[in-house]
């Protein structure tokens, strides 16, 4: 059986606590505080954590609130381009490869094979 499923489902609250154990696996030491996750940041020096990992209007979202970072907000592809260095058709495959999807509808209507 082939999973799809839409590029923006994988950027769900339901997929909330995957998210934070997918960045994990990338040395992130993420602390659950509640509603959200906290750890420091990787893009700069960072002696408390700055990062958060929170859901925000049906999206779950990385925002560093230092004032050294200044690099707004991420939804997961785009942060694992910039922690990856990677593009977004590749950081897409990664996370849905984590979470065993098989295929992904893109927002025209383009079907992303995961697995070639």
């Amino acid at each position: 059986m082939t999973l799809t499923i839409e590029l923006s489902e994988l950027k769900s609250p339901f997929y909330f606590e995957r998210t934070a154990d997918y960045v994990s696996r990338l040395s992130l030491n993420f602390k659950e505080k509640g509603d959200y996750y906290i750890t420091n940041c990787p893009f700069h020096t960072d002696k408390t954590p700055s990062l958060f990992l929170y859901q925000s209007n049906g999206t779950v979202r990385f925002k560093c609130f230092s004032d050294k970072c200044q690099s707004g907000s991420w939804d997961i592809f785009a942060f694992i381009q910039k922690i990856e260095g990677c593009g977004f058709i590749d950081s897409v495959k990664k996370f849905a490869s984590y979470l065993e999807v098989d295929e992904v509808i893109l927002p025209k209507g383009n079907i992303l094979k995961i697995h070639d």
